[in-house]
């Protein structure tokens, strides 16, 4: 009798392990899975934030997005650097500090085109440029900027607000001068 109780015994402890290892082992797939959802739903947020250059595997998508990450990184880095030389007012190249700001204002009939050549360091706010043109009775149709060799050009295209009155070039020309330098 003591020997049919234990084997009971022992049948139903393989029976509760059984159970137990086939229980862990369904949480074990169950907990995989959702490791694996968890995982294909953060790399689909990722991709919708970097832009993707073409069609490529997951480990080159990864790739691409750690490139971008890092660029816009440095970027930041050197806008805050740039910030901050801009709120000290403290520019290292006295060359460029010193460097003539060319502004040139031409007149036809129907419009008004604004030039403003300055160095990279030498800053001044656009709006207050416009501000300057509305004021005079000009309306903004088109602004264009590019760098080239350490320049930065401005060309504001505007036309009069009312054509009758037009607009006065030399008045123009001396508010910006005096907004700029």
């Amino acid at each position: 009798m003591d020997n049919q109780k234990r084997q009971q015994q022992n049948l139903k402890q393989q029976q509760q392990q059984i159970r137990s290892n086939s229980s862990s082992r369904i949480n074990r797939n169950l907990l995989e899975r959702n490791r694996r959802i968890q995982m294909n739903t953060l790399l689909s947020k990722l991709f919708s934030l970097v832009p993707q250059r073409q069609q490529c595997s997951v480990c080159e998508s990864v790739d691409q997005a750690t490139s971008y990450i890092t660029k816009i990184e440095e970027k930041i880095k050197k806008l805050r650097e740039r910030k901050e030389v801009i709120l000290k007012g403290d520019h290292d190249d006295h060359n460029e500090k010193f460097e003539p700001v060319v502004i040139n204002v031409k007149s036809s009939e129907s419009t008004l085109e604004v030039s403003i050549i300055s160095g990279l360091k030498k800053f001044f706010f656009l709006h207050q440029v416009i501000s300057v043109l509305v004021e005079e009775g000009a309306e903004v149709v088109n602004i264009t900027y590019h760098n080239a060799g350490g320049r930065v050009f401005h060309t504001i295209y505007s036309k009069p607000i009312y054509t009758r009155i037009g607009i006065e070039t030399s008045r123009v020309h001396e508010r910006l001068k005096e907004l700029i330098s």
